[in-house]
Parts: structure tokens; C-alpha cells; sequence
């Protein structure tokens, strides 16, 4: 059975959404808990995470006790549901996170004015690292991945690991993997 979690991350103030943070779902568990999947927000701040039984499914879980954490692309904890858990959640659970906007610019997230989405036809000519502001958060975020890697092939590697049994193609390290290639940048070069 197909369960997904789709939802919004937004502005408490404003209610303008907050994209490229980094959405994680869990199953809590006594021991240790089960991460469902995890995601970047859309320009819109709008996520969606797809998993199935096998994520959460063991010896006395029959559904899933849903908790959302929601960080910055550099891994700064912005929020978590943790402490109030969607017990027995059923297999299509909403979320609509808020968070306050001077926890927001605390850590460099400015949502006063709202990305536009880029056309398909804008990313085929997109071809360099250079033109680029330091506000790219998936760029930041693959910068991030490399540190200690030997190559891009390992990194990779890292990736398709991740991606082994996640079928949604929003997921994060396939929203990594098409930025690098939108970038057509070698490891070296970034």
C-alpha cells in the first residue's frame, strides 16, 4: 500500500511559503525511529513524500506515527513536529508547518520576496556556477556533500544509495543530481 504525506511550510506572520528547506518524515518508534522520506519544499514552500508498508511496518506497527522535521539546506533544525505526533496516521496525512519569521531570518531565509520558478527552456541554457548567487540553496547543499568525497562519482554514489527504493521523483538527492546537471559543472569546478 502507497501512504504519502503532502503539505506546505510557510511563513508564521505572512503565510508566504518557504522553499528549498529540507522536509523529513518519521515514524516514531520506541527504539529507533523510521525516516519515510525527505524532500526540498517547492517555490512554493509545497512538499510531497511517498512511501510504502515496508518504511514503518514491524512487529506491532500496523500504521505510522507521522513526525515532520523541517531544516535549513545547511542542516539547521528549524522546526520539528516531534513532540506532538500523528499517531496511526492514514495513508494520505496534510501538514501545514509554520514557522516564525525571525527564526527564519536567524538563519539567512529571507521570504519577503517569493522565488519565481524557472522555465524549462531558461534551465536547458544554464550552464555555469559563476553567474550564480550565494542564495542557491541546492548548490550550497551539494558543496556540502562533497566535502571529503574523492569525486563527483562518489557523491553520485551517495545519491543513487538514497534513492535505492524511493520512487518519488521530487525526492531530495534527485533534486541534487538534476541541479548538478542543470549546472553542467564538474566536481573541480564547484
Amino acid at each position: 500500500m502507497k501512504y504519502e504525506i503532502t503539505g506546505r511550510v510557510q511563513e508564521l506572520e505572512t503565510k508566504q511559503g518557504i522553499p528549498g528547506v529540507i522536509v523529513s518524515a518519521f515514524d516514531d518508534d520506541m527504539i529507533f525511529d523510521d525516516l519515510l522520506g525527505e524532500v526540498l519544499t517547492d517555490a512554493s514552500g509545497a512538499f510531497h513524500i511517498e512511501y510504502d508498508e515496508g518504511a514503518f511496518k514491524q512487529l506491532f506497527d500496523s500504521e505510522p506515527d507521522i513526525y515532520l522535521t523541517v531544516k535549513t539546506p545547511a542542516g539547521e533544525m528549524l522546526q520539528t513536529t516531534e513532540t506532538t505526533v500523528k499517531f496511526n496516521a492514514s495513508p494520505h496525512e496534510t501538514f501545514t508547518l509554520e514557522i516564525k519569521g525571525e527564526l527564519l531570518s536567524a538563519a539567512g531565509l529571507v521570504t519577503s520576496q517569493p522565488r519565481v520558478a524557472i522555465s524549462a527552456e531558461t534551465l536547458t541554457t544554464l550552464t555555469c556556477l559563476e553567474n550564480l548567487k550565494d542564495d542557491d540553496d541546492v548548490v550550497k547543499q551539494i558543496k556540502a556533500d562533497m566535502v571529503g568525497k574523492q569525486s563527483v562519482l562518489e557523491m553520485m554514489r551517495d545519491y543513487m544509495t538514497d534513492l535505492e527504493h524511493n520512487l518519488d521523483n521530487n525526492a531530495l538527492p534527485f533534486r541534487k543530481m538534476a541541479r548538478l546537471f542543470e549546472l553542467g559543472k564538474t566536481f573541480d569546478s564547484l
